[in-house]
């Protein structure tokens, strides 16, 4: 059953490659894999070659979900511990989810049953999860950041007299719009003769 819905993608992949190869390369098919999505691939391949070896271990599809397992986990594993920068602030919890899928793995792989699947994830994840929570220096974990203080509503005009030039701040009220901007005169009053410019 497994190895046909192998097939069965394999054909459907090569077919969209075919596909795909129909029209002139770009600049952008050149360059790669974006930095923001090479965390996700690395899951998604590290889970399939996981799946193709627990297809070829006996055990049939349960070898092949442990493969799945064992083989996206790991492979998350190996990118967190490569890349300070990989799962964009989530890193922590990425270490979590990791440790948890992978103990799943490994324990279900060595017990062979059901047990040994849930006692991994509790002991992948909560270990984790404790480990963290007791490392020093990490103070982003006990703590939210504070943002920058901004400013609020209004508008930053510039003004300037001579060579000296400052910024202000400007509520939004109809009066101080119009300094930010130049408004257009009103259809009922003259508007202001402008000098002619001298050369």
């Amino acid at each position: 059953m497994i190895r046909r819905v192998l097939i069965i993608l394999l054909s459907l992949l090569l077919g969209g490659i075919a596909f795909a190869q129909e029209r002139d390369v770009t600049d952008r098919d050149m360059s790669g894999i974006r930095r923001s999505h090479k965390y996700a691939w690395a899951i998604v391949g590290g889970t399939v070659l996981g799946t193709g070896i627990g297809v070829l271990a006996p055990g049939g599809s349960k070898s092949a979900v442990k493969g799945a397992l064992i083989g996206g986990s790991l492979t998350s594993a190996f990118y967190l511990a490569k890349n300070p920068r990989a799962a964009r602030g989530k890193r922590d919890f990425a270490h979590v989810v990791t440790n948890t899928v992978l103990g799943t793995g490994v324990l279900w792989t060595v017990c062979d049953c059901k047990t040994g699947a849930w006692s991994g994830a509790l002991i992948g994840g909560g270990g984790t999860a404790i480990i963290q929570s007791f490392k020093t220096g990490r103070s982003k974990i006990a703590s939210s950041p504070n943002p920058p203080d901004q400013p609020t509503g209004g508008t930053l005009a510039t003004t300037g007299t001579g060579s000296d030039s400052h910024a202000e701040q400007k509520t939004n009220t109809p009066d101080n719009n119009s300094v930010a901007r130049k408004e257009q005169p009103r259809p009922n009053e003259k508007k202001p003769e402008q000098k002619p410019q001298e050369r």
